[in-house]
């Protein structure tokens, strides 16, 4: 579900942490949240959803090397509880670009550890996702406590394709980032082999430093079956999170309640560059739709829709395009919510990882129009721009 927004020189990257009930997944997106710098996170939400909650926010780390000119911006996503086969699980882990699984050490659990990764790896199969080249790793958590098994025991019991695993403590902390940092290169070399990204883009990881937690976090090798935190223990001298030569934007993310009531009253200041001007759009008012259209992503007829909507735009016509801007981004969030019950729009659109800022934004501009205020061309191709991204998402 990788995104590449050329107008901000972002990619964004989807990960999910999965897991048996109480193995620590939410207690270890806290300990990354609260020991992430406030200026380059998104609020923690808790987003109520049908018999569970979803727990993400996202972030820009403040030393990662550009891809190809483009920053990185993760999305880090998991479901409390037991939840592995409710339609919310399945939702969530839609578009997923890499999978962290976080197994429970205890020897109790152990039978709990295995039918969660099977369920997994079923959804996955079930979404045509080929788990022989898809980025995932294992976390044992839980090592800390005395009833734990020894990695070799896990690692024997879980991971038959020898895929990276560290030893991890939700609690302290232990080898959280350095799991981040893994599983996000091996997101990173995925798009590139899969064509995503160019391969001349991939940074030397030998040489470039990363910091996600304000210091440089250890450089394992990509293809290394087994993570070796005490080779990296020497490390000296590394960079703070607060180090004014790579300065980040703020990220804002929507804060639902516990009724999932999506306050857009309120327009949230957008970090990202502005969307070109009107006078960019053809002006010639009998031409109908010029040059690129959009509407090849949807198929017939709903892209006649598409094409009438961009036609719209290119004559001028800010209340029929966001119009249908409207109708066409509800369709959609109305076909992938459909069967889960209780699941609105505005749950199903933060569930697959569209912008909680950009969606409030979306909202405060679809309801000014409907209080008969016209509205700005350049608000409407920001609503269009966010349908796009919701449809190259919902495609993948």
């Amino acid at each position: 579900m990788s995104t590449v927004n050329h107008l901000t020189r972002e990619i964004t990257i989807k990960i999910v942490y999965v897991g048996p009930g109480r193995s620590g997944k939410t207690s270890a997106l806290k300990y990354i949240h609260e020991n992430t710098p406030e200026q380059n996170r998104g609020n923690l939400i808790n987003l109520a959803t049908p018999g569970d909650r979803t727990v993400y926010f996202d972030f820009l780390p403040i030393r990662f090397p550009r891809i190809g000119g483009y920053s990185v911006r993760l999305k880090i996503f998991t479901i409390q509880g037991e939840v592995r086969y409710s339609a919310t699980y399945r939702l969530v882990l839609s578009g997923a670009d890499g999978i962290v699984f976080m197994a429970d050490s205890t020897e109790d659990r152990m039978n709990e550890n295995i039918s969660t990764l099977s369920s997994v790896q079923q959804n996955l199969a079930e979404q045509g996702v080929n788990d022989k080249t898809f980025p995932f790793i294992f976390q044992y958590n839980k090592q800390d406590i005395k009833e734990a098994l020894s990695i070799h025991e896990i690692n024997e019991s879980l991971n038959e394709r020898d895929l990276i695993y560290i030893d991890t403590c939700a609690k302290s902390g232990k080898g959280l980032f350095e799991g981040l940092e893994i599983i996000t290169k091996t997101i990173i070399e995925s798009l590139i082999t899969r064509g995503e990204i160019e391969k001349t883009a991939l940074p030397d990881w030998e040489k470039e430093s990363i910091s996600f937690s304000g210091s440089t976090t250890a450089k394992a090798g990509i293809n290394a079956p087994e993570y070796n935190q005490d080779r990296w223990s020497d490390i000296e001298d590394r960079p703070s999170w607060s180090d004014s030569d790579n300065p980040q934007p703020a990220v804002t993310v929507i804060e639902p309640d516990d009724s999932r009531q999506n306050d857009s009253s309120e327009i949230l200041q957008d970090s990202r560059p502005t969307i070109p001007a009107p006078s960019s759009i053809p002006d010639d008012k009998n031409s109908g739709v010029t040059g690129l259209s959009f509407s090849i992503l949807w198929e017939f007829p709903r892209s006649s829709s598409i094409e009438e909507m961009e036609s719209a735009i290119t004559q001028g016509n800010s209340d029929l395009a966001l119009d249908i801007i409207w109708q066409e981004f509800n369709s959609l969030l109305e076909e992938t919510a459909a069967g889960i019950a209780d699941m609105d729009n505005h749950t199903a659109a933060l569930a697959v990882g569209l912008d909680g800022q950009r969606l409030i934004e979306f909202l405060t501009i679809c309801d000014t129009a409907r209080q008969g205020v016209e509205p700005d061309m350049q608000d409407v191709l920001k609503a269009y721009v966010l349908l796009l991204d919701l449809k190259i998402i919902l495609n993948k």
